[in-house]
């Protein structure tokens, strides 16, 4: 399968804790009930968003996360936001930082990638740099 889904539709299909991993992009805002193992990319939100994960978050090997943000220029900086109810298993993904669209950024800004509840495990394994028009 390729493709996109949205988070909204996966909100249905993940529902009473059923594991599922696919060959695609997870990308939107909303809620995700079930365990979630992503295989592929995880693009939060829709420049910026947030999701909120009901469960557990896993990365499979060689999974990119794609985290948006965006400078302020006359108000807050804001970036996406991946809010997990129990375990955040990183493994080896590839965090993707995206400038999504112009804005100020200075030496010390700090962007929440996830919130947790329960155990963190993992770490990525490196760091890649995409400018989003």
């Amino acid at each position: 399968m390729s493709g996109q889904w949205q988070a909204d539709f996966l909100h249905s299909l993940a529902q009473h804790g059923q594991r599922f991993g696919y060959s695609c992009a997870l990308t939107g805002t909303g809620s995700v009930l079930g365990v979630l193992t992503v295989s592929t990319t995880l693009a939060i939100g829709n420049s910026p968003g947030t999701v909120t994960f009901e469960h557990d978050l896993m990365f499979g090997t060689g999974t990119t996360y794609l985290f948006e943000l965006v400078g302020g220029t006359t108000g807050p900086l804001s970036a996406d936001l991946g809010n997990v109810a129990v375990t955040l298993i990183l493994g080896t993904a590839i965090l993707d930082l995206a400038q999504a669209g112009a804005g100020v950024y200075t030496p010390g800004d700090k962007f929440t990638l996830f919130s947790y509840a329960g155990i963190l495990s993992g770490t990525f394994a490196r760091l890649m740099a995409t400018k989003v028009p």
